[in-house]
């Protein structure tokens, strides 16, 4: 053991362009799944005397050539109806907390927090949900999430009383908490040049979804008599079963699984996308965006000179079997510790679970020298594949080059949901006010005001300004990039918030309301479109859970100062969301990374 460490501690032979064949490989040449297969680079990488050998590709690229076609239409769709069932069950807020304050003579304090336990349960399902899409896959996730929440949207509409609606209103947001990964999930599929159209296209789901549930509100809560708001509450969650039942028909991200060492799988994915395309899939090999170039690199840097070097060197004894070289390092597991802890000193990203089950797929035969030998480069490769945890995730977004980027995407998130839910819930809780201006010091247990049908008609129309705010911003989005969309939507809606200072009669709040909630559906999905561009696959479902659980805590503040802080005071509830509103459109303009153009990376770095 500690002649193959000093061997390759020494140099060794570098086994750049191979790489070791897991079991779960079909197709490899030969039944031993150490042997090693021949990677050769792209045709342009290509050096002479390598046209026998396939060719590398990334997900990013076969997915490039293969195009937008009839499978991204139909991803988008999919991604779009997970969007769509998701405002249903966000826009009732608004309805459900106005109309049980009323009923059950709640607090101001008590009605929101019948919004605020749901974006408790977005912030603490989050990470939970983004972890398991990254370990577990996005499709097997995403169906977890639908099934948790299409279960507590109907059983919500049978609680009993207000703590049983909390807690059932808490655990559907659990599970809505991973809706965010419908988003990522199609942005896998599609082409670079049409991200930033369809993310924005997605949006008008959601925009769609909240004006379909407005005007369910409308219909069932001015309609029946008796207890309106649990047939609300039940018609709201049957889309979901559309949904799920879509499920089968929807493949794994070609990404996750190349990401995790299932490269046949990706293989599979990839070209029944072409087939459905219509389109020709490239040929050869398929891996992740950073071991492409560090193949091309290493070739480059290959010549004669070294493996003649290598040749040279005294070959390891033919009785030593690969065999008994494993159980020679499973005895010395201490050293094989070390190796890992010093690979791991010099590259943060490496993480292994299981040590025993890696050094098997270590030993390895060098197919030019024909020696077999224990390969620091082969570590990385399947420690690589290997689940991490959630100290290493985070390690990852805060190393040098992404803290600032995660601590700014944070506020952001965080930004986008207090202005965006803050409008969405001010218009009910203005409405419930014959005249807000000078709103100060009322009794916040006041008589309570039921929303009349008119007051139902202005919250279509408020909740209709998504649409422009989503056409408006796809054409942002291209033109000048990622950066400044964000920066000139959140500017614009602390405009808009500041002309509710203006108390000119309940058609100009509507108008200024309008404007909220359209710059603010903007502002949101540019940090929709922006954040998985700029996270790679690695941390990509993790990253944005983060970011999808500050924007929860975004969420559960929104509803106490709509609400709770307006029967108190008009001017400080406006004034927080102007300050907020500004804020975020400084932060946008501080990010280090521009994404428009950009490719998506697989790992960190």
């Amino acid at each position: 053991m500690a002649e193959i460490v000093r061997w390759v501690k020494s140099g060794g032979v570098s086994l750049t362009g191979f790489r070791p064949l897991k079991s779960s490989d079909s197709g490899a040449a030969g039944e031993d799944d150490h042997e090693l297969q021949p990677v050769s680079p792209t045709p342009e990488g290509n050096q002479p005397g390598d046209d026998d050998q396939p060719d590398v590709h990334t997900v990013e690229e076969v997915v490039d050539e293969i195009g937008f076609g009839v499978f991204q239409v139909f991803i988008s769709i999919f991604a779009g109806a997970i969007w769509l069932v998701e405002a249903f069950e966000v826009m009732i807020l608004a309805i459900l907390s106005a109309a049980l304050k009323c009923e059950w003579n709640l607090s101001y304090v008590q009605e929101a927090s019948i919004t605020m336990v749901v974006f408790f349960g977005f912030l603490v399902g989050g990470p939970v949900w983004g972890a398991a899409a990254d370990k577990f896959g996005r499709k097997r996730t995403l169906m977890a999430v639908l099934i948790i929440g299409f279960s507590f949207g109907v059983i919500s509409a049978f609680s009993p009383g207000y703590y049983t609606m909390l807690l059932f209103r808490g655990l559907l947001g659990f599970g809505f908490a991973g809706g965010f990964l419908g988003v990522a999930y199609c942005l896998e599929f599609l082409p670079a040049r049409s991200r930033a159209v369809i993310t924005c296209l997605l949006e008008l789901a959601w925009a769609i979804g909240s004006v379909l549930e407005a005007l369910l509100g409308l219909v069932v809560m001015t309609s029946i008599d008796h207890e309106p708001w649990r047939w609300l509450l039940g018609l709201s969650a049957l889309p979901l079963l559309v949904v799920i039942l879509i499920f089968p028909f929807v493949p794994e991200s070609p990404r996750y699984l190349i990401l995790h060492g299932k490269e046949e799988k990706a293989k599979k994915v990839l070209a029944l996308i072409a087939r459905i395309n219509c389109k020709p899939v490239l040929s050869g090999r398929l891996v992740t965006q950073e071991e492409k170039e560090r193949v091309l690199k290493e070739r480059e840097q290959m010549s004669s000179l070294a493996i003649e070097t290598a040749e040279a060197e005294s070959p390891l004894s033919d009785s030593e079997k690969p065999s008994e070289m494993v159980a020679e390092l499973k005895d010395n597991e201490e050293n094989c510790e070390t190796l890992y802890k010093e690979e791991q000193s010099n590259d943060p990203t490496l993480m292994s679970s299981d040590i025993e089950s890696d050094m098997e797929l270590l030993i390895t035969t060098n197919e030019h020298t024909h020696r077999r030998t224990l390969s620091v480069a082969c570590v990385k490769e399947v420690i690589k594949a290997k689940a991490v945890s959630y100290y290493h995730w985070i390690s990852i977004l805060f190393k040098k080059g992404w803290w600032r980027t995660t601590l700014l995407l944070w506020y952001l998130w965080f930004s986008a949901n207090v202005i965006y839910y803050g409008g969405t819930l001010l218009t009910t809780s203005l409405f419930q006010h014959d005249e807000h201006c000078g709103l100060v010091g009322n009794d916040t247990e006041g008589v309570c005001k039921p929303l009349s049908k008119s007051d139902y008609i202005h919250l279509v129309w408020t909740t209709l300004a998504e649409f422009p705010g989503t056409i408006w911003i796809i054409v942002v989005l291209l033109f000048i990039g990622r950066k400044k969309s964000m920066a000139i939507t959140a500017a614009a809606t602390a405009v808009c918030y500041g002309l509710l200072f203006l108390c000119i009669g309940k058609t100009a709040l509507t108008v200024f309301l309008f404007g909220v909630r359209g710059f603010a559906t903007g502002f949101f999905q540019a940090i929709y479109l922006y954040t998985p561009e700029v996270y790679p696959t690695s941390v990509r479902g993790f990253g944005m859970s983060l970011c999808s659980s500050f924007s929860r805590i975004g969420g559960m503040m929104a509803p106490f100062v709509a609400q709770a802080l307006l029967a108190y005071n008009t001017i400080v509830t406006i004034c927080l969301f102007v300050v907020v509103s500004v804020l975020a459109s400084v932060a946008a303009l501080l990010l280090p990374i521009e994404t428009r153009g950009r490719a998506m990376k697989d790992s960190g770095g």
